[in-house]
């Protein structure tokens, strides 16, 4: 797990310098109308779910973007403003146009996507199999990471204890949180 940490630090560092630059950039040129950013290892939410990859962007002077994709896709969408365009080439730097949030924990959102979820769990032994065959799937994983189980929708009348989670935990350390 440590080793991911430290790639999240580093990708928030690259998170946070590529939106400050979006900012700066975005603030240099008011005659400028369309800038472009090209060369990025780009992301963008296209709708609730899916996720679309960029190299380039357009965008306007009031952030709208205006084209997204490789940079002969954006240069055929946006034909001869291309030339126009005032450009900023950030290298191979990450870029996450519209990954807003007021509050939100990114990383800990992208940790959640990977981990074990209990929340649909009825009983302790639905929970014992989604944890066994977690265990499994993820034999690399030095700790089995979870969260959203709820002893009350189990009717055990009690939390579970360690000797239930040990028996099915592949000898390995597990974090599992509560729903709340």
């Amino acid at each position: 797990m440590l080793e991911h940490f430290s790639r999240r630090s580093r990708l928030a560092v690259v998170a946070t310098m590529a939106a400050s630059m979006l900012l700066a950039f975005a603030g240099t040129s008011a005659a400028a109308s369309l800038k472009i950013i090209r060369h990025a290892n780009g992301y963008t939410m296209l709708n609730e779910v899916e996720l679309r990859r960029f190299t380039t962007l357009a965008f306007d002077d009031m952030g709208k973007i205006l084209a997204i994709g490789s940079e002969d896709e954006v240069k055929q969408a946006l034909g001869d403003r291309y030339a126009q365009a005032e450009i900023l080439d950030v290298g191979g730097k990450t870029v996450l146009p519209g990954l807003i949030d007021a509050h939100g924990h990114i990383f800990s959102q992208g940790e959640a996507a990977n981990a074990l979820q209990l929340r649909d769990t009825t009983s302790l032994a639905q929970a014992q199999q989604k944890i066994a065959a977690y265990a499994k799937a993820h034999p690399q994983a030095q700790w089995l990471t979870g969260f959203g189980w709820n002893q009350a929708r189990w009717a055990l009348g009690r939390f579970p204890n360690a000797s239930e989670l040990d028996r099915v935990s592949a000898k390995r350390p597990a974090w599992l949180e509560r729903r709340s």
